[in-house]
């Protein structure tokens, strides 16, 4: 298009140098003239700045896409270990003797946890300064900066050197032979020893 409007102008110009100048320029030419200038113009401007605001508006979506399938991620992790525990736990309790029928809910306070290898980098400096009346100072900075350990094919993968365990909130335990103190009690102690959780957090309810 570009290529067009110049062929336009110089054939224009070029039927100018024909007619010597004598004659009045036509208004219709400068009308096409003007408007060709205006175009060539518009396309010398510099479109920089709206495409480096479509890539940071892209840059946004991306990022709150991704925070959000984390958290996704770790509350559908949350999720299955309460599950899990409540399953197992179920079929120790249904074991024992006068027990009968049970249910148990689990409450997750927190997600798994991974920790990894981290390595640190110090650097250290030193500044002479001298002072107008002849004495000199000199000025010590120290930085450290912390990274973790990367591994795998890639290089992309931290090092895992710990995986801890969610953290559990609370334990409901509805049994069918519950209601004696004996019985709750004994409940109690089986959860206290199979989980880390204080006893004022477990409860134990007769089924009906």
């Amino acid at each position: 298009m570009e290529k067009k409007w110049k062929k336009l102008i110089e054939s224009l110009r070029r039927q100018e140098k024909q007619q010597g100048g004598k004659k009045e320029p036509d208004v219709s030419k400068l009308i096409i003239l003007f408007l060709a200038g205006v175009f060539l113009l518009f396309l010398s401007l510099p479109t920089g700045n709206l495409s480096e605001k479509k890539d940071s508006t892209q840059k946004g979506t991306d990022k709150k896409q991704s925070q959000s399938t984390v958290q996704e991620t770790a509350v559908s992790a949350m999720e299955e270990y309460a599950g899990k525990q409540e399953r197992e736990l179920e079929k120790v309790l249904s074991k024992v003797k006068g027990i009968g029928d049970v249910d148990v809910m689990v409450t997750i306070a927190s997600s798994e946890e991974k920790r990894t290898l981290k390595q640190e980098d110090s650097s250290n400096s030193s500044t002479n300064e001298s002072d107008s009346t002849g004495g000199s100072r000199t000025q010590s900075e120290s930085s450290t900066k912390t990274e973790p350990v990367l591994v795998g094919e890639e290089g992309k993968q931290p090092y895992v050197i710990q995986i801890a365990s969610p953290q559990i909130e609370g334990v409901l335990v509805v049994a069918q032979g519950a209601g004696s103190g004996a019985m709750d009690s004994e409940i109690i102690a089986a959860v206290e020893a199979l989980f880390p959780i204080e006893s004022h957090k477990i409860k134990v309810m007769k089924m009906r």
